[in-house]
């Protein structure tokens, strides 16, 4: 009966162990989602504000010449 006991106790725990590994792996899943996914923001926030930085040069060089 104690031997049994122990089997079943090792297979639990060699079970619960999968588990973790397996929720663990998960998890660094999602973070490096979520790190890909603040890289491209940080990519699209820093386009968008060239492309206004841009527009925004050539409407003032557009004014300044237009004033002369």
């Amino acid at each position: 009966m104690g031997s049994l006991c122990a089997s079943v106790c090792c297979t639990y725990e060699r079970e619960r162990k999968k588990e973790r590994r397996g929720e663990r792996d998960r998890n660094r899943g999602r973070e490096r989602e979520r790190e890909m996914v603040g890289e491209v923001l940080d990519l699209s926030i820093h386009g968008w504000y060239q492309d206004n930085l841009a527009l925004s040069q050539a409407i003032d060089d557009r004014a300044h010449f237009s004033a002369k």
